[in-house]
């Protein structure tokens, strides 16, 4: 009879036991939660020298080496284009524009009536902004050696873009302005050419 008596206190206390597990483990997963809710932005990202702060978490975007960069631009308004150009260099009239979503490099992106020219050179990661029919708003470029991971932009992998250089972009679509036509990294890169509104993120 003891032996009995025994035997279901010890189930009862394993069922007490493992009901207290459980407890827990719930409440754990509710405080992982309630600590990705408040981690939702703003990011803050170091670029060299700056520190520059985004709405837009980058790394959802960049999948091993491959930056989806036409996902990140879409997801904030700017839509990818082709485009043809006159023999001057400026962009003909808007019947020659054309959605592109399989864009590679250069890629442009139009908002309104703003492009903004996503390229990398030989030795260059840059990108710049002009309105249609126009000149350039302002170039942000870097040597392409500043910054060690180096990514494939929209599968295409010809062409290497640095972390910093998708930091950049992303605070260029996040901060330009169509109606205003503003240039928001006046007061924050290094000005390399002010009469032609170059900057450096590498300086």
């Amino acid at each position: 009879m003891k032996k009995k008596i025994l035997s279901f206190l010890l189930i009862g206390f394993l069922v007490l036991g493992l009901t207290g597990c459980g407890n827990n483990e719930v409440s754990d997963n509710k405080d992982t939660n309630k600590t990705k809710e408040e981690n939702n932005g703003p990011y803050k990202w170091e670029v060299g020298k700056y520190t520059l702060e985004t709405k837009t978490d980058i790394m959802k975007y960049i999948d091993g080496d491959v930056w989806n960069a036409n996902e990140l631009a879409m997801s904030l308004g700017w839509d990818p284009y082709s485009y043809h150009i006159s023999a001057d260099g400026r962009v003909d009239n808007s019947d020659n524009y054309r959605l592109n979503p399989k864009a590679k490099v250069p890629a442009y992106y139009l908002n309104k009536n703003i492009f903004i020219r996503l390229n990398a050179g030989d030795n260059t990661n840059y990108f710049s902004v002009w309105k249609k029919g126009e000149g350039n708003l302002y170039i942000v470029q870097a040597e392409q050696s500043f910054g060690e991971m180096k990514y494939k932009i929209n599968s295409y992998d010809k062409k290497l873009f640095t972390k910093e250089a998708i930091i950049i972009f992303t605070y260029a679509l996040e901060n330009t302005d169509p109606d205003k036509l503003n240039n928001p990294f006046e007061d924050i890169l290094y000005a390399y050419d002010k009469k032609n509104n170059i900057y450096r993120f590498d300086q």
